[in-house]
């Protein structure tokens, strides 16, 4: 793996001497990419410490719903890269204005991350102020994530990764599709250096080698070439729709060891966006290589163990799934909250409780399960349209338990079986009803519209996806009443098409009792995971209870895979009859998943039902929601700005927008 640090360094660093003419491309190359084996073994261990300043502007917002702008933020780095040719450990403090969403960070409570490849595992760790942080490990070996503790650090620059490519300047030019050297010479901080062009499979380079500083590059010039994935900064990076460039300049070099260094630099990084107005970000960095130490005894040193990791910080292990642990003394602890596990336990004993209680003992079933789903489709196909005004209280329990936090929410939910509106209003103790975060999720046949309110008019954002149906079945998903509608927690589909699909099924021979009814009980193995279904025969075959397990590798969402287990309940469902259709119209739900133990139970109330409602007269697919003049943003549509105005999109000055 390290070749690459011993390539890019040779990269940098070559013989001494100036050409007594223009050297061809394959002399120059060779000069800046070859060096005795002695000198490669200088540079094979090292520590490098460094500082940047980095200021940061744009005009364009980013993709998503919400919008993204930044002028002339300015942040700071301190940062240490150790390396001993098999393992490297990068660590690094930001403080100053970094983004937007962030907020300023002070120098005083710096924010903090590092990543460490020890020759076995990768650690990765993160800290913000005072908090003692979040760490990872994964013992998977990933030659992305090698490459990237290389390529993203801050002396990358120096090993000759200019934030354009995963590999360095000299094996992206000696693979060239085409290369040439000028005839002429230019001055570069007094140096008379040799100027290369080049067409990469990157983008095209031209680069101006110093031969008075052991060939090394003074100053480079990229253009990405557009329509292909970057690692930029050890992090995919997509240059589909814009024209991105990469500079660096005034680097001055120092001797060390006897070998030319770049230790100092400026660098810009700009991307422009083809949208017929001139939006664009911009990245201006100065770069500095403040200590070098060859060849120092890691191991005495300690260089690549996770010394620092605050004690409390939280820990995962990639790939060792249900377990939560915490960093103490060096070592990990597991989160073993007793308060939660005894909510499990209680929960456990509540389904066992009322499966002895409610076990019947009449005489074998007639019904079959075919005639079952029957009737349930069909009393489901009188409630295809209708408008549903409802009301939930919602509690999260997570480990390290604290106390659950609670929600309230108001909603509004219309369908026509085609069409669907979902508006809800959400709260809490931190705040109050009225500044309830507001949204509103829309599919009206041909877009889907979201609408996002925060606590102030100003925080709206609308974002628009056009001729993506799927969305229908996501907005139901998001509806807390989606359960009485038969849609389980973890699923898109209604539970009666996810049961024809079943890989086992079978009806069991007696009744069991829910409430005041004798119900039927399903029992199914589907690809979505273990099914258990009450239908109640005297409120229209309704679904009266479900007890839903999601194991690893089952279907979840619209096509995904659970990677953790979940465990889905309905119960205590209350019917009323609407137009002469028994309708369910207030249950219980909870949801356990057990990555770290999470729970989630609310209670959903509908407080008003119509059934076949006249949405056209009423306008109920129509987004009248949405305030004058918020801004707009349409998938697909990068860099360009619309706002909303009339109940439609315009452009910024006021005209028509067809897409």
């Amino acid at each position: 793996m390290y070749k690459n640090i011993i390539i890019a360094v040779v990269c940098l660093i070559a013989s001494t001497g100036i050409a007594a003419e223009k050297p061809s491309v394959s002399e120059l190359l060779k000069r800046h990419t070859t060096t005795q084996a002695t000198t490669q073994d200088k540079f094979k261990s090292f520590i490098m410490k460094g500082e940047d300043s980095v200021e940061y502007s744009m005009n364009v917002r980013l993709t998503g719903p919400i919008p993204t702008r930044a002028d002339n933020e300015k942040f700071y780095h301190l940062w240490e890269g150790r390396s001993d040719g098999k393992r490297v450990t990068i660590r690094a403090h930001m403080w100053g204005n970094p983004s937007v969403a962030g907020g300023y960070i002070p120098k005083s409570k710096p924010s903090y991350r590092s990543h460490t490849w020890d020759g076995q595992q990768f650690w990765g760790y993160s800290r913000g102020g005072d908090s003692a942080g979040i760490a990872k490990i994964n013992k998977k070996q990933d030659e992305w994530r090698r490459k990237s503790l290389i390529g993203g650090h801050g002396g990358s620059w120096a090993l000759g990764y200019f934030g354009v490519s995963e590999e360095p300047a000299g094996i992206v030019l000696r693979e060239a599709r085409s290369i040439s050297v000028r005839d002429e010479t230019e001055k570069i901080n007094g140096v008379d250096c040799f100027v290369i062009d080049a067409d990469t499979k990157c983008g095209k380079y031209k680069v101006w080698i110093d031969p008075e500083h052991g060939y090394n590059i003074a100053k480079a010039q990229v253009e990405l070439r557009e329509g292909k994935n970057y690692l930029f900064h050890g992090r995919p990076f997509d240059t589909a729709g814009a024209k991105l460039s990469f500079s660096m300049e005034n680097v001055r070099f120092e001797k060390i060891d006897d070998v030319w260094i770049p230790v100092e630099a400026d660098t810009r990084f700009h991307r422009l966006f083809h949208s017929g107005k001139s939006y664009f970000s911009e990245s201006k960095a100065h770069l500095k290589i403040t200590d070098i130490i060859l060849n120092p005894d890691h191991d005495a040193l300690g260089s690549f163990l996770p010394d620092d990791i605050k004690n409390g910080a939280r820990v995962r292990i990639v790939g060792v799934e249900g377990i939560a642990y915490r960093w103490q003394d060096g070592e990990l602890i597991p989160n073993i909250d007793e308060a939660v596990i005894d909510e499990i336990d209680k929960m456990a004993e509540e389904i066992m409780a009322e499966t002895i209680r409610t076990k019947s003992t009449i005489a074998p079933m007639v019904a079959t399960i075919s005639d079952l789903l029957k009737k349930y489709a069909e009393t489901q196909d009188k409630l295809r349209s209708f408008i549903a005004k409802g009301e939930s209280t919602i509690e999260y329990i997570k480990i390290p338990r604290q106390s659950g936090r609670m929600q309230k929410e108001l909603c509004e939910f219309r369908t026509d079986g085609d069409r669907v509106n979902h508006r809800g209003s959400v709260w809490d103790k931190l705040l109050s009803k009225d500044k309830a975060l507001y949204k509103s999720l829309l599919w009206d046949g041909e877009s889907f519209i979201q609408y996002r309110q925060g606590s102030q008019l100003t925080d709206s954002t609308v974002f628009i996806e056009k001729n993506d149906d799927g969305k229908k079945r996501m907005i139901a998903t998001e509806y807390k009443g989606a359960p009485l509608m038969g849609i389980c927690g973890g699923d898109y589909d209604r539970i009666d098409s996810i049961l024809r699909k079943a890989d086992n099924i079978s009806l069991q021979q007696k009744t069991e009792q829910v409430g005041n009814s004798q119900c039927y009980v399903i029992d199914a193995v589907t690809k979505r995971g273990e099914y258990m279904v009450w239908i109640d025969p005297e409120h229209g075959y309704n679904i009266a209870k479900i007890e839903l397990q999601k194991r690893k590798g089952d279907l979840i969402g619209s096509s995904e895979r659970v990677g953790i287990g979940m465990l889905f309940l309905l119960k205590n469902v209350r019917f009323e009859k609407i137009d002469d259709v028994w309708v369910p119209v207030e249950a219980d739900m909870k949801q356990y998943q057990d990555d770290h133990i999470s729970i989630i139970k609310w209670h959903h109330k509908r407080t008003k039902m119509t059934l076949n409602p006249d949405h056209n007269a009423l306008g109920s697919f129509v987004p009248d929601d949405i305030p004058e003049g918020t801004k707009v943003s349409v998938s697909g549509e990068y860099g360009r700005e619309y706002i909303w105005q009339n109940g439609k999109v315009v452009s910024e000055d006021g005209g028509d927008v067809k897409f």
